[in-house]
């Protein structure tokens, strides 16, 4: 009858336990416990690559420092059927990793004689120029690449070329964020991210994740 025995809590189910190599015998919460525990020391590795590239994207060389980039859109609402309107404009907010202002333009995404276009939207087409020319120099870090399909349609919609520098430049905050942040729920789930929704925001959770020190390995095998 030993074979009916949990090795870790020592219940007796009904049903046979799940047989492992390395714990013996398993009751479901028990086998369900050791699986979230592997997960958070998964996640426990994660946290520790995070802080590594944290701390590489800050110190950036001198030829290709850090430019953190957030967008603001100005809506326009939805039309009589529900459809979401494009955004009228896109305020681009690029800061160093001083916090300091690179830039900050306000581009017009629609046509000019379009409704719900913000006071000091500039030309699409030479805000987007200047833009690129500043990206061009920097290592660019922005939350996700879809946060900025807005701003990529209305751009190329009004002739303006797309200023983001493309290949190894630009790194998405979504994936190192919720890499460090390592959280397991109860169902094995890795919850992403909440944005900051800022780029001084951003910078600060940067400066958070390259700070972290190393935790700890976790006792192997042990329950919480």
């Amino acid at each position: 009858m030993r074979a009916r025995v949990c090795a870790d809590c020592g219940a007796r189910p009904d049903r046979a336990p799940i047989a492992t190599e390395s714990y013996g015998a398993l009751c479901p919460a028990c086998w369900h416990i050791r699986g979230l525990r592997q997960q958070q020391e998964e996640a426990a590795r994660e946290r520790a690559g995070a802080a590594r590239i944290a701390r590489g994207l800050l110190r950036a060389p001198k030829n290709r420092p850090l430019g953190v980039l957030h967008v603001d859109y100005t809506e326009r609402g939805h039309t009589p059927a529900g459809t979401r309107r494009s955004p009228s404009a896109a305020k681009v907010t690029v800061i160093g990793a001083d916090g300091l202002v690179l830039a900050e333009p306000l581009l017009r995404l629609v046509s000019p004689r379009a409704k719900g276009i913000p006071d000091g939207a500039s030309d699409p087409v030479q805000g987007a120029e200047v833009l690129a020319a500043i990206l061009s120099q920097l290592t660019v870090l922005i939350w996700r690449y879809r946060d900025l399909d807005d701003l990529s349609a209305g751009l190329r919609a009004q002739g303006a070329t797309w200023p983001l520098p493309t290949g190894q430049h630009v790194h998405e905050m979504c994936r190192l964020a919720t890499a460090w942040r390592g959280e397991v729920t109860p169902h094995g789930d890795r919850p992403v991210a909440v944005a900051p929704g800022r780029a001084d925001r951003m910078l600060y959770l940067l400066t958070q994740i390259a700070d972290t020190e190393q935790a700890p390995a976790l006792p192997t095998g042990a329950a919480s």
